[in-house]
């Protein structure tokens, strides 16, 4: 469609996953967090060949998540402010409004999004990819009851799942190695005996 290749225009793939309370609904059709992540590395490979991704690259560290950043804000028209967008449907979860910045500072959510720290999830302790990751969802982490089905509650990212792939995928595209030089099966990260459903009703989002 003439997209392709463009310098102002690039796509991402992320799942959509059941994060609150009015998402419940659709937890059903949600893809877990493995069989997403299988699919994504195929999206991204089909994504390059076709000029509209960049090839994935795993940072040394992945800080991705704004809403545990000390200046990062969510402001609504109404003058609400709130930690992270998942949160700006519920105005008991806001942490000030710009008619009032300084009560931000003594605000009780505020101060737990500050204090945040992956380290005291026991989960996040066991996981190799710690600190990589920064603990993925901060809001998942602070709001484990308000999500449904895995997706909607486990905090981790995506390339937990797949960052083999990725960074195989990657070589096979540069040129460092061809396909010839590696078995599919051994480089898994996880259990290759995972089935990648693909199915319409499957809910991924594409968004540039």
């Amino acid at each position: 469609m003439g997209l392709a290749n463009k310098r102002n225009l690039k796509l991402y793939f992320a799942p959509v996953e059941a994060t609150t309370e009015a998402c419940h609904a659709i937890a059903d059709i949600c893809m877990p967090k493995g069989e997403y992540s299988a699919l994504e590395t195929e999206l991204y490979r089909h994504g390059y060949e076709s000029g509209l991704t960049v090839l994935p690259y795993p940072p040394r560290f992945r800080g991705s998540c704004g809403a545990v950043r000390p200046r990062s804000m969510v402001v609504l028209p109404n003058g609400d402010i709130h930690k992270c967008w998942h949160t700006t449907g519920f105005r008991e979860r806001r942490v000030g409004t710009i008619f009032d910045l300084e009560s931000i500072n003594h605000d009780p959510t505020m101060k737990d999004w500050l204090l945040w720290n992956p380290f005291r999830d026991g989960r996040c302790r066991k996981c190799k990819i710690l600190p990589n990751c920064a603990g993925g969802c901060g809001y998942k982490s602070l709001y484990p009851d308000a999500g449904k089905g895995e997706g909607g509650r486990l905090p981790c990212i995506s390339w937990k799942y797949n960052i083999n792939e990725l960074l195989v995928l990657r070589a096979v595209t540069m040129g460092i190695i061809s396909i010839g030089d590696y078995d599919p099966q051994a480089i898994c990260t996880q259990e290759c005996s995972l089935q990648i459903e693909t199915e319409p009703e499957r809910a991924v989002s594409l968004s540039a």
